[in-house]
Protein backbone atom coordinates (compact mmCIF):
# COMPACT_ATOMS: atom_id res chain seq x y z
CA UNK A 1 0.00 0.00 0.00
CA UNK A 2 1.56 3.33 -1.37
CA UNK A 3 1.69 6.46 1.11
CA UNK A 4 -0.20 8.39 -0.69
CA UNK A 5 -3.44 5.71 -0.45
CA UNK A 6 -2.62 5.73 4.04
CA UNK A 7 -2.90 9.49 3.60
CA UNK A 8 -6.20 9.31 1.15
CA UNK A 9 -7.63 7.40 3.71
CA UNK A 10 -9.47 10.45 5.68
CA UNK A 11 -12.45 8.82 5.75
CA UNK A 12 -13.81 5.27 6.84
CA UNK A 13 -15.73 3.72 4.44
CA UNK A 14 -19.25 2.00 4.44
CA UNK A 15 -17.74 -1.45 3.44
CA UNK A 16 -14.81 -3.13 2.89
CA UNK A 17 -12.62 -2.86 -0.12
CA UNK A 18 -12.69 -6.09 -1.61
CA UNK A 19 -9.04 -7.29 -3.05
CA UNK A 20 -9.48 -9.05 -6.01
CA UNK A 21 -5.84 -9.63 -6.99
CA UNK A 22 -5.06 -11.01 -3.38
CA UNK A 23 -8.31 -13.14 -3.06
CA UNK A 24 -7.14 -15.09 -6.34
CA UNK A 25 -3.93 -15.19 -5.48
CA UNK A 26 -4.28 -17.32 -2.04
CA UNK A 27 -7.91 -18.41 -2.76
CA UNK A 28 -10.04 -16.86 -0.23
CA UNK A 29 -11.93 -13.87 -0.34
CA UNK A 30 -8.97 -11.24 0.87
CA UNK A 31 -10.28 -7.47 1.72
CA UNK A 32 -8.51 -4.44 2.37
CA UNK A 33 -9.17 -1.45 5.37
CA UNK A 34 -7.11 1.77 5.54
CA UNK A 35 -7.00 3.96 8.71
CA UNK A 36 -5.25 7.04 7.59
CA UNK A 37 -3.06 9.13 10.14
CA UNK A 38 -5.84 12.16 10.42
CA UNK A 39 -8.90 9.95 9.81
CA UNK A 40 -11.00 10.30 13.40
CA UNK A 41 -12.71 7.72 14.54
CA UNK A 42 -12.34 5.03 17.28
CA UNK A 43 -11.34 1.13 17.54
CA UNK A 44 -15.08 0.14 17.94
CA UNK A 45 -16.21 2.26 14.86
CA UNK A 46 -13.21 0.07 12.99
CA UNK A 47 -14.51 -3.21 14.83
CA UNK A 48 -17.91 -2.96 13.91
CA UNK A 49 -17.01 -2.45 9.89
CA UNK A 50 -14.69 -5.39 10.19
CA UNK A 51 -17.59 -7.77 11.83
CA UNK A 52 -19.94 -6.81 9.10
CA UNK A 53 -17.24 -7.63 6.45
CA UNK A 54 -17.37 -10.52 4.18
CA UNK A 55 -14.03 -11.06 3.31
CA UNK A 56 -12.46 -14.54 4.83
CA UNK A 57 -9.59 -12.36 5.41
CA UNK A 58 -8.96 -8.19 6.15
CA UNK A 59 -5.90 -6.73 5.91
CA UNK A 60 -5.85 -3.71 8.26
CA UNK A 61 -3.76 -0.85 8.72
CA UNK A 62 -3.59 1.75 11.50
CA UNK A 63 -1.73 4.36 13.07
CA UNK A 64 1.21 3.06 15.34
CA UNK A 65 0.46 5.70 17.54
CA UNK A 66 -2.81 3.74 18.29
CA UNK A 67 -1.46 1.57 20.81
CA UNK A 68 -5.02 1.05 22.71
CA UNK A 69 -6.40 -0.29 19.51
CA UNK A 70 -4.97 -3.65 19.39
CA UNK A 71 -6.62 -5.11 22.79
CA UNK A 72 -9.95 -3.80 21.50
CA UNK A 73 -9.76 -4.78 18.17
CA UNK A 74 -9.47 -8.52 19.22
CA UNK A 75 -12.80 -8.74 21.48
CA UNK A 76 -15.02 -9.15 18.25
CA UNK A 77 -15.58 -12.65 16.68
CA UNK A 78 -13.07 -12.88 14.03
CA UNK A 79 -9.18 -13.93 15.01
CA UNK A 80 -6.48 -10.91 14.96
CA UNK A 81 -3.10 -11.07 13.84
CA UNK A 82 -0.30 -8.26 14.60
CA UNK A 83 1.28 -8.89 11.22
CA UNK A 84 3.87 -6.28 10.81
CA UNK A 85 4.98 -2.73 11.68
CA UNK A 86 5.09 -0.44 8.78
CA UNK A 87 7.59 1.98 8.96
CA UNK A 88 8.18 5.03 6.41
CA UNK A 89 10.98 7.30 5.92
CA UNK A 90 11.95 10.15 3.33
CA UNK A 91 14.38 12.52 1.84
CA UNK A 92 13.86 16.17 0.08
CA UNK A 93 15.58 15.55 -3.14
CA UNK A 94 18.35 18.40 -4.36
CA UNK A 95 18.52 17.70 -8.16
CA UNK A 96 22.29 18.80 -8.28
CA UNK A 97 22.92 16.52 -5.83
CA UNK A 98 26.37 14.32 -5.77
CA UNK A 99 24.82 11.23 -4.58
CA UNK A 100 22.35 10.48 -7.81
CA UNK A 101 23.91 7.31 -9.52
CA UNK A 102 26.33 7.87 -12.20
CA UNK A 103 25.16 4.36 -13.85
CA UNK A 104 22.60 5.20 -16.39
CA UNK A 105 19.15 3.13 -15.30
CA UNK A 106 16.66 1.68 -17.71
CA UNK A 107 12.90 1.66 -17.37
CA UNK A 108 11.27 -1.71 -18.13
CA UNK A 109 8.67 -1.63 -21.06
CA UNK A 110 6.08 -4.23 -21.69
CA UNK A 111 7.91 -6.80 -23.63
CA UNK A 112 10.08 -7.29 -20.07
CA UNK A 113 7.08 -7.43 -18.02
CA UNK A 114 7.95 -11.53 -17.32
CA UNK A 115 11.67 -11.31 -16.60
CA UNK A 116 10.42 -8.32 -14.07
CA UNK A 117 8.26 -10.90 -12.48
CA UNK A 118 10.47 -13.62 -12.13
CA UNK A 119 13.21 -11.67 -10.83
CA UNK A 120 10.63 -9.72 -8.12
CA UNK A 121 10.09 -13.26 -7.74
CA UNK A 122 13.17 -14.67 -6.53
CA UNK A 123 14.39 -11.45 -4.98
CA UNK A 124 11.43 -11.75 -2.48
CA UNK A 125 10.67 -15.28 -2.14
CA UNK A 126 11.42 -15.68 1.19
CA UNK A 127 10.99 -12.05 2.98
CA UNK A 128 9.38 -12.28 6.28
CA UNK A 129 6.17 -10.21 4.85
CA UNK A 130 3.08 -9.79 7.05
CA UNK A 131 1.36 -12.27 4.89
CA UNK A 132 3.55 -14.95 6.37
CA UNK A 133 2.13 -14.15 9.66
CA UNK A 134 -0.52 -15.88 8.38
CA UNK A 135 -1.05 -19.70 8.55
CA UNK A 136 -3.43 -19.75 5.76
CA UNK A 137 -1.23 -18.04 3.50
CA UNK A 138 1.43 -20.09 1.34
CA UNK A 139 4.73 -18.81 1.34
CA UNK A 140 5.26 -19.77 -2.28
CA UNK A 141 1.85 -17.92 -2.88
CA UNK A 142 3.80 -14.77 -1.24
CA UNK A 143 6.52 -14.97 -3.60
CA UNK A 144 4.27 -15.04 -6.43
CA UNK A 145 2.66 -11.92 -5.18
CA UNK A 146 5.45 -9.71 -5.20
CA UNK A 147 6.55 -10.28 -8.78
CA UNK A 148 2.78 -9.50 -9.83
CA UNK A 149 3.00 -6.50 -7.56
CA UNK A 150 6.16 -5.69 -9.47
CA UNK A 151 5.26 -6.34 -12.88
CA UNK A 152 1.71 -4.14 -12.41
CA UNK A 153 4.22 -0.99 -12.15
CA UNK A 154 5.48 -1.33 -15.67
CA UNK A 155 2.71 -0.31 -17.57
CA UNK A 156 0.18 1.37 -15.10
CA UNK A 157 -0.86 5.16 -14.68
CA UNK A 158 1.72 7.04 -12.54
CA UNK A 159 4.23 4.12 -12.12
CA UNK A 160 7.38 2.72 -13.66
CA UNK A 161 9.84 0.32 -13.09
CA UNK A 162 13.39 0.90 -13.26
CA UNK A 163 16.51 -1.55 -13.15
CA UNK A 164 20.12 -1.30 -13.67
CA UNK A 165 22.19 -3.50 -14.94
CA UNK A 166 24.56 -6.30 -13.79
CA UNK A 167 26.37 -7.13 -16.92
CA UNK A 168 23.23 -7.72 -19.13
CA UNK A 169 21.00 -8.95 -16.75
CA UNK A 170 19.45 -6.70 -14.19
CA UNK A 171 21.10 -6.35 -10.96
CA UNK A 172 18.39 -4.70 -9.05
CA UNK A 173 15.29 -2.88 -9.54
CA UNK A 174 12.56 -0.34 -7.86
CA UNK A 175 9.27 0.30 -8.32
CA UNK A 176 8.05 4.03 -8.30
CA UNK A 177 4.48 5.65 -8.42
CA UNK A 178 4.38 8.85 -8.44
CA UNK A 179 2.26 11.31 -6.16
CA UNK A 180 0.78 15.08 -6.70
CA UNK A 181 4.13 16.03 -3.99
CA UNK A 182 6.46 13.25 -3.54
CA UNK A 183 7.38 10.15 -5.74
CA UNK A 184 7.86 6.47 -3.81
CA UNK A 185 9.84 3.33 -4.20
CA UNK A 186 7.20 1.55 -3.15
CA UNK A 187 9.23 -2.03 -3.64
CA UNK A 188 13.07 -2.81 -4.17
CA UNK A 189 15.66 -5.49 -3.98
CA UNK A 190 18.62 -6.65 -5.72
CA UNK A 191 18.54 -10.00 -7.56
CA UNK A 192 20.33 -13.21 -5.24
CA UNK A 193 23.15 -13.01 -8.21
CA UNK A 194 23.99 -9.52 -7.57
CA UNK A 195 24.18 -8.92 -3.89
CA UNK A 196 26.91 -7.74 -1.79
CA UNK A 197 28.19 -5.41 -4.50
CA UNK A 198 26.42 -2.19 -4.26
CA UNK A 199 24.06 -2.23 -6.09
CA UNK A 200 21.21 -1.64 -3.81
CA UNK A 201 22.69 1.89 -3.51
CA UNK A 202 22.84 2.13 -6.79
CA UNK A 203 19.09 1.28 -7.38
CA UNK A 204 18.05 4.12 -4.83
CA UNK A 205 20.21 6.81 -6.45
CA UNK A 206 18.77 5.77 -9.62
CA UNK A 207 15.23 6.13 -8.37
CA UNK A 208 15.80 9.38 -6.44
CA UNK A 209 17.02 10.61 -9.91
CA UNK A 210 13.95 9.61 -11.59
CA UNK A 211 11.97 11.31 -9.57
CA UNK A 212 14.16 14.20 -9.29
CA UNK A 213 13.49 14.60 -12.37
CA UNK A 214 9.92 15.05 -12.72
CA UNK A 215 10.06 17.27 -10.55
CA UNK A 216 9.58 15.85 -7.74
CA UNK A 217 11.18 17.11 -4.32
CA UNK A 218 10.48 14.29 -2.17
CA UNK A 219 11.11 10.45 -2.03
CA UNK A 220 9.15 8.11 0.09
CA UNK A 221 10.37 4.65 0.74
CA UNK A 222 9.13 1.96 3.53
CA UNK A 223 9.95 -1.39 5.07
CA UNK A 224 8.90 -3.71 8.00
CA UNK A 225 10.64 -2.39 11.10
CA UNK A 226 12.68 -5.66 11.71
CA UNK A 227 14.16 -5.21 8.37
CA UNK A 228 16.85 -3.31 9.68
CA UNK A 229 19.83 -3.63 7.11
CA UNK A 230 18.02 -1.47 4.75
CA UNK A 231 17.22 1.27 6.86
CA UNK A 232 20.72 2.04 7.83
CA UNK A 233 21.59 2.24 3.99
CA UNK A 234 18.88 4.89 4.08
CA UNK A 235 19.93 6.68 6.96
CA UNK A 236 23.24 6.95 5.43
CA UNK A 237 21.79 8.60 2.34
CA UNK A 238 19.87 11.21 4.18
CA UNK A 239 16.30 9.52 4.59
CA UNK A 240 14.76 10.36 8.02
CA UNK A 241 11.41 8.35 9.32
CA UNK A 242 8.28 9.60 9.46
CA UNK A 243 5.34 7.46 10.08
CA UNK A 244 4.92 3.89 10.88
CA UNK A 245 1.63 1.77 11.02
CA UNK A 246 0.44 -1.19 12.49
CA UNK A 247 -0.56 -4.31 10.04
CA UNK A 248 -3.48 -6.69 11.03
CA UNK A 249 -5.08 -9.35 9.71
CA UNK A 250 -8.68 -10.45 10.89
CA UNK A 251 -9.37 -13.93 10.33
CA UNK A 252 -12.83 -15.80 9.94
CA UNK A 253 -11.42 -18.16 12.74
CA UNK A 254 -13.17 -21.60 11.53
CA UNK A 255 -10.98 -21.33 8.71
CA UNK A 256 -7.87 -21.52 11.21
CA UNK A 257 -9.45 -24.69 12.61
CA UNK A 258 -9.79 -26.31 9.30
CA UNK A 259 -6.24 -25.13 8.36
CA UNK A 260 -4.71 -26.45 11.42
CA UNK A 261 -6.78 -29.65 10.92
CA UNK A 262 -5.73 -29.99 7.55
CA UNK A 263 -1.77 -29.55 8.50
CA UNK A 264 -2.42 -32.51 11.19
CA UNK A 265 -3.21 -35.13 8.60
CA UNK A 266 -0.66 -34.41 6.50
Amino acid sequence: MSLASLLDATELPGAIVASPVESRRFDLSVGRLDVGPSLRCEADDLLDLVERAAPDVVIGRIPAERVSWPARLARGRRTVFHADSLVYWDQTLDPRASTFAPTPYRVVGTEDRASVEALARATFHDYPSHYLANPLFRAEDVGAGFGEWAASFVDGPGRALITVADGGWPGAFAAIELAADHGEICLAGVSPQARGRGYYHEILASAERYVADRGLHTIVISTQVHNVPVQRVWAGRGYRPILAFETMHFVVPELLTRCTGERATQ
